[in-house]
């Protein structure tokens, strides 16, 4: 709530789409985790990272008015020094067992590769964070209001067209950068 400025209607709209959000990747973290069977306390690290994916987005929006990550504020890494700063005391307060866990699947569910280094549970909640956050974000897609709110269009691309970076990544089965997205098309691609 300290984020939204109650004459700020643009501003208003902006935090509420991300907490939405962010309640929706929490509900796509719980539905996963329930139809993997996973013990109580993994389930329990996973809606902690779920609803902490992008708390980032929200400093991000008080610096810049925009979601868009550039190279000076990447939401993902600025949500992880939050934490690290002490912020994760007021989500978990009586344990720091789990904050490495829940610190680098926040640093790291936007990245487009994962470091090798990641140990197998690391790597886990890191995927799971991912795919919450992606099945979310194709939910958004649908929603023409918020497409510009979410990404900053470079160039005009059909609606209806794969720009050619997304297309050329496609046939070669490589990643897409969230840089080359200049339409829904290319961000479900």
């Amino acid at each position: 709530d300290s984020y939204e400025n109650g004459e700020d209607i643009k501003g208003i709209e902006a935090i509420e789409l991300k907490r939405q959000h962010s309640k929706r990747v929490l509900d796509a973290s719980k539905y996963m985790a329930k139809t993997m069977n996973l013990p109580e306390e993994d389930e329990t690290i996973a809606e902690i990272i779920a609803i902490l994916h992008d708390i980032g987005r929200f400093e991000q929006w008080k610096k810049n008015r925009s979601y868009v990550d550039t190279e000076r504020i990447q939401h993902a890494y600025l949500g992880a020094q939050m934490l690290q700063k002490g912020w994760i005391r007021y989500f978990i307060p009586e344990t720091r067992e789990y904050d490495e866990i829940i610190i680098k699947a926040v640093k790291l569910h936007r990245e487009l590769h994962l470091p090798h280094e990641l140990t197998e549970r690391e790597r886990f909640f890191c995927n799971l964070i991912r795919d919450a956050d992606r099945i979310d974000i194709f939910y958004q897609c649908t929603r023409n209001k918020d497409f510009d709110i979410l990404f900053e269009i470079k160039e005009e691309v059909e609606e209806r067209s794969l720009s050619n970076a997304v297309k050329l990544a496609l046939l070669k089965n490589e990643s897409i950068s969230f840089k080359e997205v200049r339409n829904r098309l290319d961000l479900i691609g």
